[in-house]
């Protein structure tokens, strides 16, 4: 009937063979009067299973171009969701991978399995842990400095072409 609860004895953490206890059972219709119900049953095992985790690599990492495809990551740079009620954990992993070492580069990943922290009461052990974490990322141009190139003087002809000098640019 309704109001009927149930609550595992134990802990609220991930197990089998879990005793629970039932309570708020009645009895009703034309025969309910002829029977009781004790107010509490015990007996009952249930099984707690492990809550799913997902990781996303977010705020789009970026870099100025290098030659290699090494991403630097920081705490931030992770967003971990499914966690229940106010616990939560860090990603700690600082390295990752550019999708390109180029400018084309789109999107980041990073193995984070060994590298999840649990926050202050977060019991990692309720949770499938995710081991990698993804999402978008930029490597950017890296600006060039050209020195030694050199405007050569001219007489005033209407126009802004100027000659340029670059025997010695660098």
């Amino acid at each position: 009937t309704s109001g009927v609860t149930g609550q595992y004895d134990d802990s609220k953490d991930v197990g089998t063979a879990k005793p629970v206890t039932v309570n708020g059972l009645t009895l009703t219709g034309a025969q309910g009067g002829n029977y009781f119900i004790d107010a509490s049953i015990t007996g009952n095992l249930g099984m707690i299973t492990q809550a799913t985790l997902t990781a996303a690599i977010i705020g789009n990492p970026t870099k100025t171009y290098d030659g290699d495809d090494v991403a630097t990551l920081t705490d931030a740079n992770y967003q971990l969701t499914g966690f229940v009620l106010s616990e939560g954990a860090t990603v700690t992993q600082t390295a990752g991978t550019y999708d390109s070492e180029n400018v084309d580069a789109s999107s980041v990943t990073a193995s984070i399995a060994g590298f999840i922290a649990p926050d202050l009461g977060t019991d990692l052990a309720n949770y499938v842990l995710p081991t990698s974490a993804s999402g978008a990322g930029t490597i950017d141009p890296r600006l060039l400095t050209i020195n030694g190139v050199v405007a050569l003087d001219k007489v005033y002809d209407g126009n802004t072409v100027a000659a340029l000098n670059s025997s010695a640019a660098s």
